[in-house]
């Protein structure tokens, strides 16, 4: 030790370098396995983003990032597997009298064959923003309403690239002790095509 001190104070940049040479030596002896061949990962299975949502507005959190990564299952986690309706937009359903009774069963058709690549091509674009009017949270069921732009680059015919509305979303803490959606009604304004219009579409 005495002698590596000697020889910084005499000659530093000399002492360094074999200080240095030496490490890299040590590290090298010593069974470091960074070039060694890595095992094959298996095959991505999905991205999953999804968290508890422990308030309300994690649910739209999750909503739009399930929409980002194309995951039907989380998408799926934030509606209420107890009783879920949605109701379309008047004018959507004046035109398309079938989304009348929307539940559970519909909305799961809908979002299997929306993230279908027949339906929406991987590169395409599927993203929703919210944006806040109100909320009103209770204990066990909280009313949020919002407005909205969903941006999907279907390729069914009729099927407008860009939506938008207002919601209102209707949640309560279900059995699993984290919330989700009961109730989702869906208004049109300005005339612009709804989302009501994309689940009538692609259901």
């Amino acid at each position: 030790m005495a002698d590596f001190l000697f020889h910084m104070v005499a000659n530093p940049r000399r002492a360094i370098w074999r200080f240095m040479l030496t490490a890299v030596v040590v590290f090298l002896l010593s069974g470091c396995d960074l070039f060694s061949t890595r095992e094959a990962q298996a095959p991505d299975a999905g991205r999953s983003s999804w968290d508890i949502p422990r308030v309300p507005r994690d649910v739209l959190r999750n909503i739009t990032l399930a929409l980002a990564e194309r995951n039907d299952v989380d998408y799926l986690r934030s509606i209420s597997s107890d009783s879920f309706s949605f109701i379309a937009d008047a004018v959507t359903l004046s035109n398309y009298p079938e989304l009348a009774g929307w539940n559970l069963t519909e909305e799961t058709r809908h979002i299997t064959q929306l993230l279908s690549g027949g339906v929406l091509p991987s590169d395409s674009i599927l993203a929703v923003v919210f944006e806040n009017i109100e909320q009103t949270e209770w204990p066990d069921s909280a009313f949020l309403q919002e407005k909205y732009t969903l941006l999907a680059g279907v390729t069914v015919p009729g099927v407008a690239h860009q939506m938008s509305g207002t919601v209102e979303f209707h949640l309560v803490i279900e059995s699993e002790g984290y919330w989700v959606i009961r109730r989702w009604v869906d208004r049109r304004t300005e005339g612009e095509p709804t989302w009501s219009d994309l689940k009538a579409l692609v259901r």
